[in-house]
């Protein structure tokens, strides 16, 4: 950990009514020759109005100012300030208070007589670094989203190369078709409008020769048809470019309200060449389904790596040459506690009992070497857990298959504290 001091331009927002203890952090921040500059603010007001300024490195919180008390000063604080590490002041040493601060956010808890000199510098100092930790710990974590997304994505690439150049051969060869068709069609008209200039009665057997020529009868029943499969196709193709680019966004940590039922759908598509020579896929979604709070992203790519793996685990047991194919089964319910529940059950080989206990954990994996890297549903279990304040789990039975569980909250929760783990 670096103790260097924050360099020159380094700016501390203190947030502070009482112009006693304003003076004391000053002269405690003046004698040790700190290279901040510290700007004042009496109350969350004053401190709001900084946000136009160069932003701050760090604030120093009180939380019992004129226009907001506890907690609630605090959150109104960095909802404005988003990233800036915020230390609390308080004159009071309550230690549930101060648990609950650094819960939700707060980088620390400082009791106001009981800090000197050195004290504050080394928590803001602390406070600091443990934020640019953070900073890049979420970076990182964005960046491995990213990357399991687009290994998830490259291995289907080949599959989804094939679901769309099938309904592509078949709409141009349909266009071939049409194209000649109208050139048949082309030549009867041209020698009907022959037969139509002279003043002479156009004899039925000739009309009848013209129509034969022309295959009527045939192209009347076939065009209709080629018609409707190639708008069929180009619809399926579209259906894959539209989930494609949904799993090709840039990964965001921004929550917004989600269709989960679209979002299963989607995936669904994106994934069918990894269940489809194997597998059927049945939805059972509520269609009252309440749009959910969440990370769009992650979420879906919780979905693709259940689907993926729920594949996976059929083919192993799947007998798809003798046309004997497993089944996935996708539901979708609002339980009554403010959560909905998405569940992905397949019929394929189960989780062997040794392995139960470990399947959550960052690059454990059962697949041999070039199969998996383990981090499937590790991020699934972040995403779920950590990102949303859900729960993931399942239930299996050797031989028989296997049900994932994902709850998510319909409004944004608490994620449980890293320090209690799984």
């Amino acid at each position: 950990m670096t103790t260097d001091d924050p360099g020159p331009r380094s700016r501390l927002l203190l947030v502070e009514d009482n112009a006693i203890d304003v003076f004391r952090i000053r002269r405690m921040m003046r004698a040790d020759s700190w290279g901040f500059d510290i700007v004042p603010a009496s109350s969350i007001a004053e401190a709001l109005a900084h946000r136009q300024e160069p932003v701050p490195t760090i604030i120093l919180l009180d939380l019992s100012l004129p226009d907001g008390q506890g907690m609630e000063s605090f959150e109104k604080v960095r909802a404005c300030f988003g990233d800036v590490p915020i230390v609390i002041l308080s004159g009071n040493e309550d230690e549930s208070l101060a648990k609950d601060a650094v819960r939700q956010g707060a980088q620390d808890y400082l009791v106001k007589g009981a800090i000197d000199a050195q004290g504050l510098r080394r928590a803001i100092q602390y406070a600091i670094e443990r934020h640019r930790i953070e900073m890049e710990r979420t970076s990182l974590e964005l960046s491995l989203l990213q990357s399991r997304k687009l290994e998830a994505i490259g291995q289907l690439a080949a599959g989804i190369a094939h679901e769309i150049n099938t309904p592509t051969q078949f709409v141009s060869d349909n266009t071939r078709f049409l194209s000649d068709a109208l050139r048949d069609i082309t030549s009867m008209v041209t020698r009907l409008r022959g037969l139509a200039a002279t003043e002479e009665p156009v004899p039925a057997a000739a009309l009848g020769e013209i129509l034969a020529a022309a295959d009527v009868d045939y192209l009347i029943d076939e065009i209709p048809k080629a018609l409707e499969q190639s708008t069929a196709g180009l619809q399926h193709i579209a259906r894959i470019v539209q989930a494609m680019k949904e799993f090709s966004h840039p990964p965001t940590k921004e929550k917004s309200p989600v269709d989960l039922n679209a979002a299963l759908e989607t995936t669904i598509v994106v994934s069918a060449n990894a269940w489809k020579y194997v597998a059927e896929v049945k939805t059972d979604l509520d269609p009252d389904l309440p749009a959910v709070k969440c990370v769009p992203g992650e979420i879906n790519q919780v979905f693709l790596n259940i689907l993926v793996n729920a594949a996976q685990a059929i083919e192993e047991v799947a007998d798809a040459e003798a046309g004997h194919k497993g089944r996935i089964t996708v539901t979708s319910r609002t339980a009554d506690d403010g959560f909905v529940e998405i569940r992905i059950a397949d019929t394929g080989c189960g989780i062997p009992t040794q392995h139960r206990e470990r399947i959550f954990d960052p690059f454990f994996t059962t697949k041999e070497i070039g199969k998996g890297t383990g981090q499937g549903l590790a991020l699934a279990y972040n995403a779920v857990v950590n990102v949303h304040g859900g729960s993931i789990s399942f239930t299996t039975e050797e031989g028989k298959g296997t049900c994932f569980l994902v709850r998510l909250p319909i409004e944004p929760r608490e994620a449980p504290s890293p320090a209690g783990g799984r």
